[in-house]
Parts: C-alpha cells; sequence; structure tokens
C-alpha cells in the first residue's frame, strides 16, 4: 500500500502505527477513498492548490458552516477522524491558503455513504475534483 504524506501525517499526529496497516480502524467504511484522495494531494501543484483556494471562498459561509457540522457530527464515532482533518489540513496549509479544505474534504469522503443516505451531496470534495 502507498504511504500518502498526509497518512503518514496521521500515524504521527495519533502516535500510533497501526493508523498505516489498519486505516479501516481509523478512517471507517470509506478508509479507501480517503487514502486515494490523500495520495491525490500528494501530486497536486501550486496552481491547482489556488485553484481550490478560489473555488473554497466561493462557497457561501452558509454552504460552509451547514456542511461541516453535519460532517462532523456523522463522524464523532471514529477515533481517527479529528486527527485525519488535522493531518490532512496542517500539512497541505503549507501548500496553500486554502485553510482545511482538505480536510473538509477528508471529512466528507469518511462520511459519505452517510451522505449519500440522507440524500445530501457533497460540499468540498467536489472541488477537488477536475482541476
Amino acid at each position: 500500500m502507498k504511504i500518502s504524506k498526509t497518512h503518514q501525517t496521521l500515524s504521527e499526529v495519533m502516535d500510533d502505527i497501526r493508523v498505516l496497516t489498519e486505516p479501516e480502524n481509523y478512517l471507517g467504511t470509506n478508509w479507501k477513498e480517503v487514502l486515494n484522495f490523500w495520495i491525490f494531494l500528494d501530486t497536486m501543484n501550486e496552481e491547482q492548490w489556488n485553484s481550490i483556494n478560489v473555488a473554497y471562498s466561493s462557497l457561501s459561509w452558509d454552504e460552509r458552516d451547514a456542511s461541516f457540522l453535519e460532517i462532523l457530527n456523522l463522524a464523532r464515532d471514529l477515533r481517527g477522524v479529528r486527527s485525519a482533518w488535522l493531518a490532512a489540513s496542517r500539512y497541505y496549509l503549507a501548500a496553500s491558503s486554502c485553510r482545511g479544505a482538505s480536510g473538509f474534504a477528508t471529512y466528507e469522503l469518511i462520511n459519505s455513504h452517510k451522505r449519500k443516505k440522507q440524500g445530501k451531496s457533497l460540499v468540498y470534495f467536489p472541488l477537488f475534483l477536475n482541476i
């Protein structure tokens, strides 16, 4: 299994090497999608991060807040979720000023099956599509 910079950072933040060998126990049902997303983040260049920043900034505060609170609530039962956001946002903040979009997209991916079941669409993850 390829280890992304975010996945490695998550292991360090949680001080638990099992995060690398048993990600499903920390990231839940959609762990493969999360790990693939993190590998994709490693390939992004500055221009792409700037594109994410523009798209993220175009979201309304209401849209951002509502989505964030919903995805955070859905993820509260997984022990690695808070640390996953920290890992995803901390590493990539150095590359961009889009302050946490990668962390919020990670939350959404972790909970995407629950949001789909509720009939709700993703807000943050789509920002990373077709950049």
